[in-house]
């Protein structure tokens, strides 16, 4: 039998990776848990009949369909004790936690996972890498090997354990800094990859090269960077950002800043094209438009009372716009601001 594919963190992307997983199309991997790092997500599963539930509109070839009403996961939950007493070694690990959850949520089951091991991180924003490293695996020698995970889905949330798949898009995976033995070979070896067409249904899963998966990161990181934190200032949904006056102004400010910043971390070398302000203007612009009906996961989690994901996004930028001496200062506004919300809602 297979190593199981465990998924850790049942937000947005958690969920909608599990339920693909879990769909009869893809009943050639092995098996999927879920594990629980927090007693109310027990208690939530519980209460929804420890299922997933999920709906759409359209299939993968964009006819009109329903998809089954529920599936069912076997589960962990470490942080209350052991409920499966092999406490086996987790090889494959996907991290759909928020950001900032990600080290806390790792350590109770670091101990299960070794230079064998794969792990996904599923989440918005860059830096949680570095910091899984120094805090958790700080011997390269024997820390797991790193994968970002970039999904173009749409997805929302209707209840902590059902969602909506509302738009269509990759799962786009590639080996990231950070691992100890990047291999070639592992992309091949990795359960993921026999998704890697459209045959592969909700996920269709594309692999990058690890200078490309960086190239694609950093462009999403400005287009979260800019869309994220204006839809939570105007308080509303994407389309909208590109219309608001005094969003605008802000969006030229946060666009340049941004360029200048991922620029000059691109990998050494590399052509910046697409990395020119232009470029990324028209990128911001495109999937404003393309997601204009959408709520940012930002403005998501300050509707819900959440902590946001802003210090792993502008704040990322911001940190390495100081450390590179470039302008950085809107982009410590907008962190600024949006962590006064995340305190105080009657800010906005």
């Amino acid at each position: 039998m297979e190593h199981p594919i465990y998924i850790l963190g049942l937000g947005n992307m958690g969920k909608y990776v599990a339920y693909a997983l879990g769909r009869s199309h893809a009943r050639n991997l092995p098996p999927t848990r879920l594990i629980f790092h927090r007693r109310g997500l027990l208690d939530g599963w519980i209460a929804a009949d420890r299922r997933i539930r999920y709906s759409t509109e359209f299939d993968e070839r964009g006819r009109t369909i329903g998809y089954p009403p529920a599936i069912r996961f076997g589960v962990e939950l470490p942080v209350l004790g052991v409920i499966d007493p092999r406490q086996e070694h987790i090889k494959y690990l996907i991290v759909a936690t928020k950001a900032h959850l990600t080290r806390a949520a790792l350590t109770p089951i670091k101990h299960r996972l070794s230079r064998d091991s794969n792990i996904i991180f599923l989440q918005n924003g860059m830096g949680v890498m570095d910091e899984v490293s120094h805090a958790i695996f700080p011997d390269p020698a024997t820390r797991p090997t790193y994968w970002a995970g970039i999904c173009h889905a749409g997805v929302y949330s209707t209840s902590r354990f059902s969602s909506v798949h509302a738009g269509q898009g990759p799962l786009i995976l590639g080996i990231a800094g950070d691992s100890s033995t990047s291999s070639a070979l592992r992309y091949d070896q990795h359960p993921l990859m026999r998704l890697r067409s459209a045959n592969g249904g909700m996920l269709n899963v594309q692999v990058m090269e690890p200078d490309a998966i960086l190239r694609h990161q950093l462009a999403k990181l400005v287009v979260n960077s800019i869309i994220n934190p204006l839809s939570v200032r105007c308080n509303c949904k994407n389309g909208r950002v590109l219309e608001d006056p005094g969003a605008r102004r802000l969006y030229d400010k946060l666009l340049m800043e941004a360029g200048a910043i991922v620029r000059a971390l691109l990998p050494q070398g590399a052509l910046d094209e697409d990395f020119s302000d232009t470029a990324l203007d028209a990128l911001v612009k495109r999937v404003a438009r393309q997601t204009a009906n959408n709520i940012s996961s930002m403005l998501q989690d300050i509707q819900a009372g959440r902590r946001t994901e802003v210090r792993y996004i502008n704040g990322y930028l911001a940190l390495h716009g100081r450390r590179l001496g470039l302008p950085h200062r809107t982009h410590v506004g907008a962190v600024s601001f949006i962590r006064k919300i995340e305190s105080d809602p009657s800010v906005s």
